[in-house]
């Protein structure tokens, strides 16, 4: 009973048979109306017609003649004529034709008037046969009225229940369908798709429901190469510090200063690690704190560009920064726009050879800023250039882990722009150098307390 198709099933059944209830009974109702409305108007112009024609006839001949012959042919008109006895009088009481008025009884008398004299009278016996109902459409002899109707009604009550169920396995099948795929799904059969079909309403249902199922499929596979890849990178510096540490503890490695350094730089690569996932595992959950309020793009990014240019400086590369003229405020968190330039210089000058250049530009793009870091290193292959701000991408050699990267610094920066609304994109030619470019929107004057990502 709480199944959908039966509910929609009895629904018919019940609508199918109320409505030929009431149909039937209309029908039964106009119909028996109809028939007296007939057998009235019968009784009345019937009888009239026949003693017309007497009257008329009496008019032309001046007599009774030929009366015989048309009253044959009106019996045929008027049944109590033909399933009864009759007799035609004249006005003073005299036999004109059919059988004497004593030999039965009168049932009617019809005056035949000719001139506004009374000529005669029709008298007309009780009927032996009385004339057989009106049967419509053909019903056979000793069905009546109400019998046909309710005949009708349950036949076609059959057909409309054997329809409605019908109907509503063909509407319920699909959601039957879904159900299961829904089943299959929570049992981790991330494979499982639904046939689109049925109504709009079901066929939207069953799209939506696909999509969701390749959005869960997708998140799967990331979810496990995320587990592999942080399993992996975990594993590196891990067993470094085992086996430094067990070198130190069996007295292979004398206890020096360098040696504890190494250790310690491993300890702060697993911190970077643990930092940028714990951000990613933020960003992901649409959690990740910033505080925006109105920030002097340039005014910022001249105490942030600082330390670069002597660490260029002391690698013999031309650090410059051009600004496109006076530039709108952004909003912004001040405090993660400059971890995603941070991120972006140091891998400018992590690839940057000496003798080259890395350029900070600032411009006006659309309604914001655009803040572009180009430099003229080794570039990055074009199958590799759509993949840079994947978790734990390296492309090529020089992006390994032994030059300070964790593979998660331009997917934080990716994370950090998106989370402000604005985007983060890389153009590189290999052997001309590389360029990566955020686009921020502009300060719009609203409520400027800290906020999540929404």
């Amino acid at each position: 009973m709480n199944r959908l198709w039966v509910r929609l099933s009895l629904t018919f059944m019940a609508v199918v048979i109320i409505g030929f209830v009431i149909i039937s009974v209309v029908s039964v109702q106009l119909i028996r109306i109809s028939l007296e409305q007939s057998d009235a108007n019968r009784d009345e112009v019937l009888p009239a017609s026949v003693t017309a024609g007497l009257a008329n006839l009496y008019h032309i001949y001046g007599d009774w003649r030929g009366v015989t012959t048309y009253l044959d042919l009106a019996q045929e008109a008027y049944p109590p004529l033909r399933d009864s006895q009759y007799a035609l009088v004249s006005s003073n009481g005299t036999l004109v034709a059919g059988q004497s008025p004593a030999t039965f009884g009168i049932a009617e008398s019809l005056p035949i008037v000719v001139d506004g004299q009374t000529a005669g009278a029709l008298l007309v016996g009780a009927s032996e046969n009385p004339p057989p109902p009106f049967r419509p459409f053909g019903i056979a002899r000793g069905v009546g009225i109400e019998e046909f109707m309710l005949l009708v009604a349950f036949v076609g009550s059959v057909i409309g229940i054997l329809f409605g169920v019908l109907m509503s396995r063909t509407l319920t099948t699909p959601l039957d369908d879904l159900a299961a795929a829904a089943q299959a799904i929570g049992k981790g059969d991330f494979q499982r798709q639904v046939k689109v079909s049925g109504t709009s309403e079901i066929r939207s249902l069953g799209e939506s429901f696909n999509r969701m199922a390749d959005a869960l499929r997708n998140a799967e596979v990331l979810r496990r190469n995320l587990v592999a890849d942080v399993a992996h990178e975990l594993r590196t510096p891990i067993t470094a510090l085992q086996t430094s540490l067990y070198a130190l503890i069996d007295d292979t490695y004398p206890v020096t200063k360098q040696e504890i350094a190494g250790l310690y730089e491993q300890t702060r690569l697993l911190s970077r690690l643990v930092n940028d996932l714990h951000e990613l595992s933020l960003a992901d959950a649409r959690q990740l704190p910033l505080r925006k309020h109105r920030v002097d793009i340039s005014a910022a990014l001249e105490e942030l560009v600082t330390p670069f240019r002597m660490v260029a400086e002391t690698k013999a590369i031309d650090f410059d920064v051009v600004k496109a003229g006076k530039l709108p405020d952004i909003e912004a968190d001040e405090a993660r726009i400059n971890q995603v330039l941070h991120n972006l210089l140091s891998n400018a000058l992590r690839h940057t050879p000496e003798g080259g250049t890395i350029t900070l530009t600032l411009s006006e793009y659309g309604d914001g800023v655009q803040i572009a870091v180009t430099d003229t290193g080794e570039g990055i292959p074009p199958e590799h250039l759509p993949h840079i701000f994947e978790r734990f991408y390296r492309g090529d050699a020089g992006r390994s882990r032994d030059m300070g990267g964790t593979g998660l610094g331009l997917a934080v920066a990716k994370a950090i722009v998106e989370a402000h609304g604005g985007e983060i994109l890389a153009e590189s030619e290999i052997g001309k150098g590389t360029s990566v470019k955020v686009r921020l929107p502009r300060y719009t004057a609203q409520d400027k307390r800290p906020q999540a990502v929404a």
